[in-house]
């Protein structure tokens, strides 16, 4: 075919596919003449307003005092390795890192279909319609791993303890600058300040580096008084392995401590696992430790809520029933002068590697697990990665965050150009073994990395290359391309056509490519 016949052709198939899509807008509840459209003409936007979005204005914080916090959720988790949020308060939610999600059977963050009143009727909205949007998901309702910080200073000739929770403080301020959040606690009657930096490893043009199943905790305490205060501090976090079963009885939860380059190391598993449970999504393992070589080690807290002055090391590996629960801590005790101010880090790890068995069963490169799961053995040997390549994980993280945000563009519109970027975070896509990128619509809704949303993208081929060529050359070229046709099939394995939005995407693409 010669190149004008070309472009009559796909012309024609771009304004057949308009006039479709328009004639579809004419009918809908948004169109200019239906008698229920509530977008009025004249919007009357005030003048003052609009000029100050112009403006670089105060940098984005969201607080307690003013009722703030409840519906945070930043993914803090690396790509394309589930999803782990931090809340407004800091404490971690919404584990889903357990490969929980298939099509039909668990859609969205939270599968719950609510009733929503459209202007005509009372309507059901499933999760892939937005039922999130009309009910937000609550950290409270979905932190399933007992996970959090306490630090204890003595006040008055006695011991306060606060643990890093909304309830504790008098002020907590929560500020977004993704991949990293700052939250800071502060009470008027205490005599500490704690800061917490969250993030996983985050380095743009580096999809590896910036795809490790972890998180990283860092606690700055400040002394805010004239005189030298004795702090102690515990952070913990629960054996998450197999959370929530009602059928492994016979399983034991299982604490090793290990010895990653002078630190230790909490790797959380389980044994005596039946076979059936071998391939589920939620078999795998967990670590956790403190970044500070001096931290006294609790493989099993046994006493709730956590006294950090009062805790006693221990250095022997835990083997409790299932049925119990099982947390390991660790605690840091320090002298902070007045002015000064102490650091500690913390760090959590998960390597769960057996995918959804329903997207095995249809995708053949799901076979062989995810990319983490063949570099790393276990979720111990993630930290141990960490450890060795720290100065430059963190480094370039934090690097990449201050030289984004280091503009004289307004706040608002730097948070709202890049946040997106983090559902490349969430268990919205999977990077498998063969190295293969693979994305739903939405968490557990309509499979197969569709042309009609992952084309329209921008900022995933800006900032990370790699994996856009991956879904041109992999997919779009690959396992959906038909070379008897030339048709890009627009869910690959998942369907025999390719969609009307599709096909004048890419003709627009292939038109690109001529030229």
């Amino acid at each position: 075919m010669d190149r004008r016949s070309f472009f009559k052709k796909t012309s024609l198939i771009g304004l057949g596919v308009l006039t479709s899509h328009f004639t579809v807008w004419s009918k809908s509840i948004f169109s200019w003449d239906n008698p229920i459209h509530n977008i009025p003409e004249q919007k009357d936007i005030d003048k003052q307003w609009l000029a100050s979005l112009h403006q670089r204005g105060e940098k984005i914080a969201y607080r307690k005092s003013k009722n703030e916090l409840r519906y945070i959720g930043m993914p803090v988790g690396g790509l394309h390795t589930g999803t782990v949020y931090i809340g407004g308060d800091g404490r971690l939610w919404l584990w889903q890192i357990f490969n929980t999600a298939y099509d039909g059977e668990r859609e969205g963050i939270e599968p719950k279909n609510v009733q929503w009143n459209n202007g005509k009727e009372l309507a059901t909205v499933r999760p892939r319609d937005g039922a999130a949007y009309i009910e937000p998901a609550i950290a409270d309702n979905l932190r399933s791993i007992e996970q959090g910080f306490a630090i204890s200073v003595a006040v008055g000739g006695k011991q306060v303890v606060k643990e890093l929770r909304e309830n504790h403080w008098d002020e907590i301020v929560f500020e977004p600058t993704y991949p990293t959040c700052r939250v800071t606690y502060s009470s008027a009657n205490f005599p500490v300040e704690v800061v917490l930096t969250a993030y996983s490893p985050f380095i743009p043009l580096d999809q590896d580096n910036s795809s490790l199943p972890l998180t990283t905790l860092h606690l700055e305490l400040r002394n805010k008084i004239n005189t030298p205060v004795e702090v102690s501090l515990t952070g913990w976090m629960e054996n998450g392995v197999f959370k929530g079963r009602k059928d492994l009885n016979a399983v034991c939860k299982i604490s090793r401590l290990l010895d990653k380059a002078g630190v230790k190391v909490l790797n959380y598993s389980c044994e005596q696992i039946p076979d059936s449970a071998l391939q589920a999504g939620d078999y795998g393992t967990m670590a956790f430790t403190c970044l500070d070589p001096q931290a006294w080690v609790h493989t099993k807290l046994e006493h709730w809520p956590v006294t950090p002055h009062s805790l006693q090391s221990d250095h022997n590996d835990s083997v409790v029933d299932f049925a119990d629960l099982q947390v390991g801590a660790y605690t840091v005790k320090r002298v902070i002068k007045p002015t000064e101010t102490s650091r500690i880090s913390y760090a959590i790890s998960w390597h769960f590697n057996n995918p959804h068995p329903k997207l095995k069963a249809h995708l053949k490169d799901a076979q062989n697990g995810y990319w983490y799961g063949a570099k790393f053995n276990d979720a111990s040997a993630v930290i141990d990665y960490y450890l060795a390549h720290r100065q430059k994980l963190d480094g370039e993280t934090l690097a990449w965050q201050q030289t984004w945000n280091d503009s004289t563009l307004p706040h608002w519109f730097m948070d709202r150009t890049f946040v997106n970027i983090g559902t490349l975070a969430t268990a919205n896509t999977m990077r498998f073994a063969s190295g293969r990128f693979w994305g739903w619509e939405g968490i557990g809704a309509c499979a197969g990395t569709c042309t009609h949303v992952w084309q329209y993208g921008q900022s995933m081929g800006r900032i990370f290359p790699d994996i856009e060529r991956n879904l041109r050359e992999v997919t779009d070229l690959g396992v959906g391309f038909q070379p008897e046709t030339g048709a890009i099939i627009f869910r690959a394995e998942y369907e025999k056509d390719p969609p009307s939005m599709g096909r004048l995407v890419l003709s627009f693409v292939f038109i690109g490519i001529i030229r």
